[in-house]
Order: C-alpha cells, then sequence, then structure tokens
C-alpha cells in the first residue's frame, strides 16, 4: 500500500497549491498541501514529502515557486518525473490542473481554492483540453486551407505568366550614331517634296495588278454621279490564293492580339536588300519570294539578343524543313569579325546577314534590338515587334503556322 507523509515545517506558510492524490487507496490520504516556495519529493524521510512507494527514488523530484509559477524538476530519479505524460529531463514549468506522476504515484496540481478531488480536476482539465485541442484543430485546418488556397493562386499566376510570358526583354536602344540615316531622310533635306516611307524606298518597283472597276457615269452639267451608275458586281471573281491570304491575316491578327502596340510597320511592302552571308556569299531579300520570312535584327553584345536567339534557333530548326518559310537574322555589329565565333560557340545554324553600316536596319527604321518583322508571301510586312521574344510559347508558334 502506498503511504504518503509530510514533514513538519518551522515556520508553516500559508498553502498554496495542492497535490491530490489520483484514484488513491483506502487509507491513504487524499492530498497534500504546498506550505513552502521549495518542496522535495521522494521516499527519503529528509523530504518534505515523502511518499512511501518501491517506484519512487528516495529523492526523486523538486517543486519550485518561483514569482507565482510553478516548476518541477528530476533528481536523476530510476522510475523518472512525468508532466501529463512527458518525462521531465531537466526543469519543466507546470500549472494547476497538469498530472503528475513520480515513478507510480500519481498527482494532480490543484489550487487550494478548488473544491472536489482530484478526479474532477483531472476532468476538468482534461475537457478543458479538449476544448483548446479541437479549437486548435480548427485554427489550424483554416491556416492549411489559407495557405493552400492562397498556394493554389499564386501556382496558378506563375502558370499564367510562364505561358504567356512572349516578351522576355525589352529591347535595347540603338545608339542614333549606330542607325543609318534612311533615304527619307536624305531625301527630306534635299526637297519638301512628300515621299514614300522608308521601307517602301528600297523595294524595287513592281507593277500592281489591281481588279478592274466600273466608273459611275457622271452628269456634265452638274459633275454629279448618276443616280443610274452601276455598282461592282458581287460575283467578281475570287482570287486562287485568297484562302492563304485570309490565313495569313488570321495570323497577322494573332500575333497583334498577343504583342498589344505591335505590328507598327505592317502593310507597308518590306524593303529590299542584298547582305553577304557569314560565307561570304550574298543573300537579297528578292531571293525568298514566294516564302514567309522571319527577320530579326540583333548584335552579339546585346543581352537581350542573346536570350532571344536560342528559342530562334530552336524554331528555325522546327520550321527549316519547310519550303515556304525562312529564318534570315541581320547582325548589327560594326565589327563584323566578332559575329562568326559567337555563332559557332553556341552552335546557332540559322542564316545570319552582316549589316555593319547599319544601311538595312536604318531602312527598316530599327530603334531598338532585337528586332522581328515576319514578311509574307508577297513581299509585305505583315507583323513586327521590338523586344526579345519567346519563340517557343506554343500560341505564338501556333500563330507563326497559320501565316504559312
Amino acid at each position: 500500500m502506498t503511504m504518503f507523509g509530510r514533514r513538519k515545517s518551522k515556520q508553516p506558510e500559508m498553502a498554496t497549491a495542492r497535490l491530490m492524490v489520483i484514484k488513491p487507496r483506502a487509507g491513504e490520504p487524499l492530498e497534500l498541501r504546498v506550505l513552502k516556495s521549495t518542496v522535495s519529493i521522494g521516499s527519503g524521510q529528509d523530504n518534505d514529502f515523502v511518499i512511501r512507494e518501491p517506484t519512487v527514488s528516495v529523492h526523486h523530484a523538486m517543486l519550485v515557486l518561483t514569482e507565482g509559477r510553478f516548476e518541477l524538476s528530476d533528481l536523476v530519479s530510476t522510475n523518472g518525473t512525468f508532466v501529463n505524460g512527458r518525462r521531465v529531463y531537466n526543469r519543466r514549468a507546470v500549472k494547476f490542473g497538469d498530472e503528475l506522476l513520480f515513478g507510480g504515484a500519481r498527482f494532480v496540481l490543484a489550487n487550494p481554492a478548488v473544491i472536489g478531488d482530484a478526479a474532477d480536476v483531472v476532468a476538468e482539465r482534461k475537457t478543458r483540453q479538449k476544448i483548446l485541442s479541437s479549437r486548435a484543430a480548427f485554427e489550424l485546418a483554416l491556416l492549411m486551407l489559407a495557405i493552400g488556397f492562397g498556394s493554389a493562386q499564386y501556382l496558378a499566376y506563375l502558370l499564367y505568366h510562364e505561358q504567356n510570358r512572349l516578351i522576355l526583354a525589352e529591347a535595347v536602344p540603338l545608339p542614333p550614331s549606330q542607325i543609318h540615316p534612311s533615304p527619307r531622310s536624305q531625301s527630306m533635306e534635299r526637297s519638301a517634296a512628300p515621299v514614300a516611307p522608308p521601307i517602301a524606298l528600297l523595294r524595287r518597283a513592281e507593277p500592281a495588278a489591281a481588279l478592274p472597276r466600273p466608273r459611275p457615269e457622271t452628269s456634265r452639267a452638274r459633275g454629279t454621279a448618276s443616280p443610274t451608275a452601276e455598282l461592282p458586281s458581287r460575283s467578281v471573281p475570287v482570287p486562287a490564293d485568297r484562302g492563304s491570304g485570309n490565313d495569313e491575316l488570321a495570323g497577322a491578327v494573332s500575333l497583334m492580339r498577343m504583342f498589344p502596340g505591335s505590328a507598327t510597320h505592317a502593310g507597308e511592302p518590306a524593303g529590299e536588300f542584298e547582305l553577304t552571308d557569314l560565307a561570304g556569299a550574298p543573300v537579297s531579300l528578292s531571293a525568298m519570294r514566294g516564302k514567309v520570312v522571319l527577320l530579326t535584327f540583333w548584335a552579339t553584345w546585346c543581352g537581350a539578343c542573346r536570350g532571344e536567339l536560342p528559342n530562334l534557333e530552336a524554331l528555325y530548326k522546327n520550321l527549316k524543313s519547310r519550303n515556304d518559310f525562312m529564318v534570315l537574322t541581320i547582325n548589327i555589329d560594326q565589327r563584323s569579325e566578332s559575329v562568326l565565333p559567337f555563332v559557332r560557340k553556341n552552335d546557332y545554324e540559322f542564316p545570319v546577314l552582316l549589316d555593319a553600316d547599319n544601311r538595312v536596319s536604318g531602312a527598316y527604321d530599327v530603334r531598338g534590338i532585337p528586332a522581328n518583322f515576319i514578311i509574307d508571301r508577297k513581299g509585305k510586312i505583315v507583323w513586327d515587334c521590338a523586344g526579345s521574344i519567346d519563340w517557343s510559347n506554343r500560341s505564338l508558334r501556333e500563330a507563326v503556322e497559320k501565316l504559312l
């Protein structure tokens, strides 16, 4: 049978707490009052609280009250000291309602003002813990829900922008000294007469085929159109290439929607040019007539260009087997000898033309690089955009394929 004893204190103090026995045996005391700020607990007779229990060490534990706070420490006991089922190794704070276990002796620390037995105190503590646990679980569930929702929104944001990130970098502005004066500016210095746009001046003159339009009969007396004038018939023959023209228009519109503010030169005739490639062979734009041409202006010193070129190389390799598509890149480095080592170092296979004096880039009104132009089969610009473009984007690739 477990027996408890209490050593008499020379200077008794007002009780500050009670150690109430949980499920006491017959004849055992129901509680032990804490009358000192430092209380030693053990089976030895020299302890303040003597617990005559084989599982309790001679000097088992120490209960200390410091500034209104109880702390329990284990004195290297054999069977251990536990607070609410967790073993105490050094020192641990305890509060009213905590269950204390010294070896095999179980107690609960209670307030002296509490009326009832240890079982009631333990039941109240467990009820309070359940309420706190339920509240903590509910708050944790809300927190996890908020974190999960926020993470999902953030991942969706990243996925959306990753899929729709078409402009990798803004175009690098070219210094004015690098831009070759366009024929338009030179003509305006000599004459105030209106001239054609700079791109049109480089284009070879070609007769434009046009459908005949019926002229309305005019009244010589009044100089107005006759009310009996015939309108053009709706049954005008459709050109054989009208379907491909619609496809090119759809592709150009798709590109304009992807890049707001682009296509500033759309509809203008592409300026004719002839430049040499890295092998010294001449290449002209007129030789590409009948093909859709992607024209890109770049330089080795341009960081935005270096970001675009790998994707442009992948686009070139994927579509180079087509007979109706060509990628032409025009390098504007003033030191052309540095271009070939750069291309070989990066294993680029797309054609590179050299424009060291910026004659062609100036005629195309290129103010920043990289600059991209798409020219249709008839030599007309259908879309242009400045900036480093992600040619690996699926939507962008589909728009380019519409042009083909």
